[in-house]
């Protein structure tokens, strides 16, 4: 297989989608981080945040 294309249709805004109901704390501080790094993302540009391996790593002399 060379590639995978997806198809996304009817999306609405996040404001609007359902949230599965849970009783794992963990899940509302995932929600919790995605919202900080959401706006992080729109104040600093889409590199300013994301997996530590992504970035390049800062050499000091």
């Amino acid at each position: 297989m060379r590639g995978i294309a997806l198809r996304a249709e009817r999306l609405r805004p996040a404001a609007r989608a359902t949230q599965q109901l849970t009783l794992d704390g963990r899940d509302e501080k995932l929600h919790h981080l995605e919202a900080v790094l959401d706006r992080a993302r729109a104040r600093f540009g889409p590199g300013a945040a994301g997996a530590p391996s992504a970035f390049n790593r800062l050499t000091t002399p």
